[in-house]
């Protein structure tokens, strides 16, 4: 009886240990993530021909092609050539909405996704 204590005991700390080397794994790969994560955005270098700005009131489509939003959303602007009206996308949304209705916002403000799209329209326009 006593080995078979001793066999159980050798099983949960070797289950143990295991388990403890499986959280550290992950934990290295989620480092690695976020090192390449960090060495991508590094490699990206400033937008150009796009921006992000933060919706600062709601607005309602008074025609089609324009693009309805709520205060506080967050557009990824791919036109600003004409000084009242631009050109975005929020979503699947795509259309024109006025320029006052929006603030400029830094890349460091937005959500990643919103980040990777504005440099995926960028490198659309060279």
């Amino acid at each position: 009886k006593e080995k078979e204590k001793e066999k159980e005991k050798e099983e949960k700390e070797k289950k143990k240990k295991e388990k403890e080397k499986e959280k550290e794994d992950k934990k290295e790969e989620k480092k690695e993530a976020a090192v390449v994560v960090e060495e991508k955005k590094e490699e990206r270098g400033p937008l150009t021909g796009v921006k992000l700005v933060k919706t600062v009131y709601d607005s309602v489509a008074d025609a089609e092609g324009e693009l309805s939003f709520e205060e506080d959303q967050i557009i990824v602007v791919f036109d600003f050539a004409d000084a009242d009206w631009w050109h975005g996308i929020i979503g699947e949304s795509v259309g024109y909405f006025p320029a006052t209705y929006v603030e400029d916002i830094d890349v460091s403000e937005a959500p990643e996704e919103l980040v990777e799209q504005a440099y995926l329209i960028q490198s659309q326009q060279k």
